[in-house]
């Protein structure tokens, strides 16, 4: 399979389905997400706080969202097959199943750019878009995806990130 195959051709659809299948995937939050997810639902603060002291991954602030479920490993929030806190998810789960990545680390590697989605972001940074392929919802007729809104997101968590995932 080539790199190309990975990234999102232009034109790209997404409809998110809600089938939770995403949510059996390594799911990983910053300090800011937790922040975020006790804001909107003080109801959770006991989950999250359960979250920074038994979830953390050493080295780093993020903390691995995946529970043994009894049946196999699921996000701590997927609640019968729903995510309860979609309305203030994590940075990784909004951009999912797409990720961004910057062109000049893997220009090299792409065949032919002009057929994916792209997008400039600050300090005219380009980035395409690795996505995961499982996705039910990309086999649907749903809308084209703002590559701008995804890129936006992207940068605003960025700093975020760089202390946790990178």
């Amino acid at each position: 399979m080539a790199i190309d195959d990975l990234l999102a051709p232009v034109g790209t659809r997404f409809s998110c389905k809600m089938c939770g299948t995403c949510c059996h995937q390594d799911v990983y939050v910053t300090e800011g997400d937790l922040e975020r997810i006790e804001q909107s639902f003080p109801s959770l603060r006991t989950k999250v706080q359960w979250l920074r002291q038994n979830c953390g991954i050493p080295g780093i602030k993020a903390y691995s969202l995946l529970v043994n479920a009894g049946h196999g490993m699921q996000c701590i929030f997927l609640v019968d097959g729903r995510c309860s806190v979609h309305a203030s998810k994590p940075l990784q789960c909004r951009l999912y199943p797409f990720f961004p990545v910057l062109v000049d680390t893997i220009r090299s590697f792409i065949a032919d750019l002009g057929r994916l989605s792209s997008c400039e972001g600050l300090q005219g940074k380009s980035y395409v878009f690795s996505v995961d392929q499982q996705c039910m919802g990309l086999r649907s007729a749903g809308l084209e995806v703002d590559w701008a809104e995804l890129v936006r997101i992207w940068e605003q968590h960025k700093s975020e990130l760089s202390g946790s995932m990178q």
